[in-house]
């Protein structure tokens, strides 16, 4: 794609049906999404906090993606929240990654994605300016 708004508007999208793929699972069957990854919820206060954390914040990143796939002066903050969150994640299995140890293959497959993502949408950063 020569057109870098364009290129923007595809990444920030694909972004949105990501955070909602991941988001709508957790909100829904925390239990099943937490046990995926081998963690399990011992009480109602983890299973609220993992429908909040995994789950509500997923899909509010998720409608504010999609609404700024809908206005091209929310491009670059989109992309900055999807370079910045990724980011964060991807540190933070870094970190663990020192403190733990490697993960099994899904948490890999996960980190790669995260950093994917991070290298896109600040790619597509670069482009715009």
């Amino acid at each position: 794609m020569n057109d870098p708004v364009r290129l923007a508007r595809w990444v920030v999208g694909l972004s949105c049906v990501v955070y909602t793929v991941a988001g709508v699972p957790f909100l829904l069957f925390p239990a099943q999404m937490t046990a995926f990854v081998g963690v399990s919820l011992s009480s109602v206060t983890a299973d609220n906090d993992v429908r909040a954390v995994y789950g509500g914040v997923a899909v509010g990143l998720a409608f504010f993606l999609g609404m700024a796939t809908r206005r091209d002066d929310w491009l670059v903050p989109a992309l900055w929240v999807i370079a910045l969150t990724l980011g964060g994640l991807a540190l933070g299995r870094f970190i663990s990654w020192g403190v733990a140890g490697i993960p099994e293959p899904l948490g890999l497959a996960m980190h790669v994605a995260e950093v994917a993502g991070l290298l896109l949408s600040t790619f597509v950063l670069w482009r715009l300016d």
